[in-house]
């Protein structure tokens, strides 16, 4: 989704970019898992060919985007949450160049369509830091 559907309201985008992220999100932690089939099987089955360095990292990778999506907002009032969102992936994207082609584009609508809210509590957050 690097474009939303003209007339929809900017609440509607908002929401919609929101739920298009997750999916995103939970698409790539489940490719950082290797795959598609774990929801089906009983016990876990790993390649056997995967280094455990890879795992591992894997497994780093997967916790960051977790963390950087688990403020996602379900309702569109708390401009914080937003705010949260947007920075916290800025960093995951910052810190994980592989993923930049899959989340800037939304993470540049979201700056567009949120820019005031997201602009006040970055310049009070960095005002405060001081």
């Amino acid at each position: 989704m690097s474009h939303l559907p003209n007339g929809i309201n900017k609440q509607q985008q908002l929401l919609m970019l929101y739920a298009s992220m997750a999916q995103v999100a939970f698409t790539e932690i489940r490719n950082l898992a290797f795959g598609r089939t774990s929801l089906h099987q009983n016990t876990p089955e790993f390649p056997e060919s995967v280094p455990t360095e890879t795992l591992l990292q894997n497994l780093f990778v997967a916790g960051q985007l977790a963390e950087a999506m688990h403020n996602l907002p379900i309702t569109l009032d708390n401009d914080f949450e937003q705010y949260l969102t947007w920075k916290n992936m800025c960093r995951f994207v910052e810190k994980n160049p592989q993923y930049h082609r899959i989340f800037q584009s939304k993470l540049d609508i979201l700056f567009k369509l949120n820019h005031q809210v997201i602009s006040e509590i970055d310049a009070d957050y960095f005002r405060n830091k001081r």
